[in-house]
């Protein structure tokens, strides 16, 4: 390649159509056109052809195509930068709940080891409240047994 000579499809890579399809933009080539054209940029000549099939292609064609592709490459650059803007505020976002749930988990451990001694404690003074009617009714049982065996015989039959 000579240095008069631009190869575009080296620059931007293949050229398409302006609403992305491929096509045939040849003007003045009898042969075989092919569909996706490799634009090379003669500035010596202002001509336009391609250097696969060696078709003259229309320069503003050529020029509308690169300046479709570029927009398009500007577009995606701005929906990429977003899209990892809004990756980076759901990681933020993750790492929260994460810490949410986290300190969550541990306060539900700690509520229910409250819980299960609140429980443990509520038996406890059930069975020591069990224990004193117990007592008291061993005691109740005992001032029976004494009154009985204080009691004369005689008295004991006769009511």
């Amino acid at each position: 390649m000579s240095d008069d000579k631009i190869d575009v499809d080296a620059i931007i890579g293949p050229v398409l159509g302006i609403l992305g399809e491929q096509g045939p933009i040849a003007t003045n080539y009898s042969g075989p056109k092919c569909w996706n054209h490799a634009p090379m940029v003669d500035a010596v000549n202002r001509t336009v052809t391609c250097k696969k099939c060696g078709a003259g292609l229309d320069p503003i064609d050529v020029l509308a195509k690169i300046a479709h592709a570029n927009a398009n490459a500007d577009y995606q650059r701005n929906e990429r930068r977003q899209l990892a803007e809004q990756v980076e505020q759901l990681k933020a976002e993750e790492k929260r709940v994460r810490a949410r749930t986290k300190s969550h988990r541990n306060k539900d451990a700690r509520g229910a080891v409250a819980d299960e001694k609140r429980k443990q404690l509520a038996r406890c003074l059930e069975l020591k409240e069990r224990t004193e009617e117990a007592r008291r009714a061993l005691e109740r049982i005992d001032k029976l047994a004494e009154l009985i065996a204080t009691t004369p015989v005689d008295t004991v039959g006769k009511a």
